[in-house]
């Protein structure tokens, strides 16, 4: 059976509500259980749907919008059926106000150069970006680049890793239990919605992990519910990347998951990119949507509530790109001048007019590092280069790979640069990777313990002869 619904305001009728028919499958990927598929239907006032009305002339800057606003360009009764298609689905009065705050910069700048009221700080805009946008900056310990020594290559690097769990207790205490080391750091971000989680890891870290100079938990007012797709993920990166500056000095920032699971040391990672000081190791950074096609098919994407809204599917309006787009994988390593450039300097910066569109573009965390990185003075910083190695779910894995979606493969067998250590196996030199959005059930990985023994085999055969030192104490560190 199929069901189509036109969607239309009445004016006739007073107090009129429209029934937002929401369904719950997993249809979209391939699994045709019908039966199972849930209906749920809620009620949403006629005005909050179409109730879209957005200032114009000399009110847009009055209400708060800043940047390059066109007002007047459009017309107001269209923008209203079409907007009906997102607002309907809008649940509560603050996702509703941003949503409508979003829709009208859109059309004031289909470039995403008009920023909405919520994104600056004062009445009058006059205060900088918002907490919502960016981070407060706080202190800096001293930092000094390293001194010019005969070997630097050889020298390891401090490395900040920051963590976004969602879910899974014992899967996080597993990944610190296994890549904690002190003489790097660690800032967890717990979801805004995991409470119990929170509290677990509170409790726990305490005990372990009492020093709070090398391991810390960010408060749940610095904290973000990071539904998979919106620019929460990157918001709650750029709190823990705030939180990094704020702890001691480091040289790389690298991001891992609550469901990573290291299979070699910190210690080696640290030593793998020592050669690469100074560099922003991204994988992919390609420039995108250049092809004529693709502008067409340039749609914005904005989060809020557990929900990502195509605000561009309204009428069929994509973004028209001023600024070239990057995109890259979720996993890197950041070099620290180009993270306090990020936190401190681009909310001031010529840049920050694309701060809408870099929150708006599809993923934004896969595009935001590189586009920034590109087109800022750290362009000739870019390194290319895998740091995690997944490789999608395909039905045959074996082993702890079969259970996170990636594949575990003969590192004997890879490139040269995964043979140096960079990249392995299933993740990065330190970890088997799934997506930081990804809802697959915790009780799925194995204790680390128990596949320790299969993982370490052909990379340490292969560097036996040149580091035998090094291949011997890692195989203990398996075994410990």
């Amino acid at each position: 059976m199929a069901v189509t619904t036109t969607c239309y305001d009445d004016t006739k009728y007073r107090n009129a509500k429209v029934v937002h028919l929401k369904y719950r499958s997993l249809l979209e990927s391939g699994v045709r259980n019908y039966s199972r598929v849930q209906l749920m239907e809620r009620e949403v006032l006629s005005e909050h749907v179409f109730g879209l009305t957005c200032p114009q002339h000399e009110a847009v800057r009055a209400a708060g919008y800043r940047g390059r606003c066109e007002p007047g360009l459009f017309d107001p009764r269209t923008l209203r059926d079409r907007a009906a298609f997102v607002m309907s689905k809008v649940h509560s009065e603050q996702c509703r106000q941003r949503m409508s705050q979003v829709l009208c910069a859109l059309e004031y700048s289909r470039s995403a150069e008009c920023l909405p009221p919520f994104m600056w700080n004062g009445d009058a805009g006059d205060g900088g970006l918002s907490f919502l946008i960016t981070p407060t900056v706080g202190s800096r310990p001293v930092w000094q680049p390293p001194a010019a020594t005969r070997h630097p290559s050889l020298e390891p690097v401090t490395i900040g890793f920051y963590l976004l769990v969602h879910s899974g207790f014992d899967a996080v205490m597993e990944l610190l239990e296994r890549v904690y080391d002190p003489a790097h750091l660690y800032v967890i971000h717990v979801d805004l919605r995991s409470t119990a989680l929170r509290r677990e890891l509170e409790a726990a870290l305490a005990e372990r992990y009492p020093d709070r100079q090398r391991l810390r938990l960010l408060e749940k007012h610095r904290s973000f519910a990071a539904s998979w797709g919106s620019e929460r993920i990157l918001r709650a990166e750029l709190e823990c990347l705030e939180e990094l500056l704020r702890m001691a000095p480091w040289d790389f920032a690298v991001p891992l998951s609550g469901l990573d699971l290291p299979l070699r040391p910190a210690a080696e990672l640290a030593a793998t990119l020592a050669p690469y000081r100074g560099r922003n190791l991204l994988h992919h950074a390609e420039h995108k949507f250049m092809r004529t096609h693709e502008e067409n098919n340039v749609f914005a994407m904005f989060g809020c509530g557990d929900f990502v809204f195509n605000v561009s599917r309204p009428g069929n309006r994509p973004l028209r790109l001023k600024i070239p787009v990057y995109g890259h994988a979720t996993w890197k390593a950041l070099d620290r001048q180009f993270v306090e450039f990020v936190i401190s300097e681009l909310p001031s910066s010529p840049l920050a007019r694309w701060s809408l569109l870099l929150r708006v573009i599809i993923i934004p965390d896969e595009h935001f590092f590189a586009t920034v990185l590109m087109n800022s003075r750290y362009s000739d910083t870019l390194l290319r280069a895998k740091v995690h190695h997944p490789k999608r779910f395909q039905g045959e894995n074996r082993m702890v790979c079969a259970d996170t979606g990636t594949w575990w493969s003969s590192v004997a067998r890879a490139p040269p640069l995964l043979r140096r250590g960079i990249l392995t196996t299933c993740g990065s030199s330190l970890a088997v990777s799934s997506s930081p959005g990804s809802s697959r059930p915790t009780s799925a990985i194995q204790p680390g313990r128990s596949i320790a023994p299969h993982l370490p085999g052909p990379y340490y055969e292969s560097i036996q002869h040149v580091f035998p030192t090094l291949a011997a104490d890692t195989r203990a560190w398996y075994r410990s």
